[in-house]
């Protein structure tokens, strides 16, 4: 079979290139890659992952610095680049197109309808059925979720939102763990732990208001000036836009706990990442609002156990075993904190246990999940 797995924005790399280079090692799938060099991660991955994307959006918009400019030029340019992609549909002829993320519903509904007329098969992959940040589906999304053949959620939660709306052309396929290639890379070269004192915890990403970072930091607050936990301390490291960074600062000062909150704004490239990781003993995710995330495999990966909140699909991205899921609330944050200290202090976590969840979550079973799907639509 041939398909053409197509990506504008390259949103997600991390899974993009390690998706496509698996199913090019499948037998009787031919796999193309269509996207753009996104400039935060492509050129990492266009070195490691040997599968000659094609960069056929945004050449001379991703070079661009200035995020309005940019977006402007991209909204202008979008249907040009999806005549040269439908040029290269015609000559080419796929059987599928798997489209991940949709970018301008209204142009990519219209050339959805003409490769549907040409009898391609269509696959999406919704990360969430409302975009974060909006209140509602834009404009022809609903129309493009009516029209594809099948619709992929890496959650149970996303994939019951699209049940509820009258949509059954849903399956999941589980995030995975997209990262074991750069684990096995870098997990041997990393510094080792120092023996401490102190308590720490990470928060690691791309840090943004709907991850819950105002939250953790007034649980940090109960902690250090009303629990009186002065051996507690949170690590901060993740790419933030300039005025929420302040904005963080901000409240770090306002709670007087500057000198338990280490706050890194930068991004970071994975081996920096994973000295993250290794480095700390708990994993915290306190998000408000999520659908998914691939951060539980990586925590997993150093058997690191984590704090989550039980909001969206994130519970289903963990084990009671490995971890605490709790609500995003100041108090009850703060408490789970705690209890993960005494865990951990006690020697609660078993090793085997991150093994087991990771076998069940490997990036081959997705691999091989991918593959059935496609045999499904095409029969």
């Amino acid at each position: 079979m041939k398909i053409f797995y197509i990506d504008p924005n390259n949103d997600t790399p991390q899974i993009n290139y390690p998706l496509v280079k698996a199913l090019q090692l499948k037998r009787r799938i031919n796999i193309y890659f269509i996207t753009s060099f996104n400039r935060f991660g492509s050129r990492y991955y266009h070195h490691e992952y040997k599968i000659y994307p094609i960069y056929l959006f945004f050449k001379f918009e991703n070079k661009i610095s200035n995020q309005k400019i940019r977006r402007i030029l991209k909204i202008i340019t979008f249907p040009f680049n999806n005549i040269i992609l439908l040029k290269k549909v015609i000559r080419n002829k796929p059987d599928i197109i798997h489209y991940n993320w949709l970018l301008i519903p209204l142009v990519d509904f219209i050339f959805i309808k003409i490769y549907k007329l040409l009898q391609i098969k269509i696959v999406l992959t919704q990360h969430n059925y409302i975009q974060h940040n909006k209140n509602n589906l834009r404009s022809f999304e609903k129309y493009i979720f009516n029209s594809v053949d099948k619709i992929v959620c890496l959650s149970e939660f996303v994939k019951t939102q699209f049940y509820v709306n009258g949509y059954k052309n849903v399956t999941k396929i589980g995030h995975g763990n997209c990262y074991e290639s750069e684990i096995s890379k870098f997990k041997s070269n990393l510094s080792v732990k120092n023996e401490k004192t102190s308590f720490n915890i990470l928060f690691i990403g791309a840090i943004k208001p709907y991850k819950g970072i105002e939250l953790l930091l007034l649980a940090m607050n109960d902690l250090i000036n009303v629990h009186k936990c002065t051996d507690i301390y949170l690590y901060i490291a993740g790419y933030c836009e300039h005025k929420y960074f302040n904005r963080i600062k901000f409240n770090i000062n306002k709670y007087n706990i500057d000198n338990h909150v280490i706050i890194t704004r930068s991004f970071l490239n994975y081996e920096q990442m994973f000295e993250y990781v290794n480095n700390c003993d708990c994993g915290i995710l306190p998000y408000i609002e999520a659908t998914q995330s691939g951060l539980p495999y990586i925590f997993y990966s150093f058997k690191k156990p984590i704090i989550i909140t039980n909001v969206g699909g994130l519970p289903e991205q963990t084990s009671d075993k490995i971890s605490i899921v709790t609500l995003p609330k100041q108090k009850e944050l703060s408490q789970s904190i705690l209890n993960m200290k005494t865990s951990i202090e006690k020697g609660k976590y078993n090793p085997k246990d991150f093994s087991v969840f990771l076998s069940d979550n490997s990036w081959d079973k997705t691999i091989n999940s991918y593959v059935s799907l496609y045999k499904e639509i095409l029969k």
